[in-house]
């Protein structure tokens, strides 16, 4: 009986807007040097999941918190800001965000080739 209660809950929560902002979480995660120290906020998600932006503050090697530094999940690649491409992460949330806004007053479908453009360049380089 417990474990048809579990397979529910499952089933809910892959069904839920949350579970895209999970799984670009749990990729952002997997890419940190401590992803249990990992505090997100802002996080938002768009074209069902394909892009989700955020806010990451984790500790560095050292152990100490790096302050908030914004994420990018594109399709399969995770960018964390950086001094080469915090501006271009930044830049592609802005338009994830833009879209989210007016995918939510129309029923056109999102642009995100606009991202396409600033993160490649940065996805190909790790």
């Amino acid at each position: 009986m417990r474990w048809m209660l579990l397979a529910a809950i499952a089933i809910v929560l892959v069904g839920c807007d949350a579970y895209p902002q999970y799984r670009a979480k749990q990729e952002v995660r997997e890419s940190l040097k401590d992803p249990d120290s990992a505090k997100f906020s802002e996080v938002s998600t768009a074209g069902n999941g394909l892009v989700a932006c955020g806010l990451v503050n984790a500790k560095n090697g050292f152990g100490g918190y790096i302050g908030n530094t914004p994420f990018m999940v594109w399709k399969d690649s995770v960018i964390i800001g950086d001094a080469t491409n915090a501006l271009a992460v930044v830049q592609c949330c802005s338009v994830v965000e833009k879209a989210v806004q007016s995918h939510t007053a129309s029923d056109k479908a999102p642009n995100f080739e606009v991202c396409r453009g600033i993160v490649e360049p940065f996805a190909a380089s790790r």
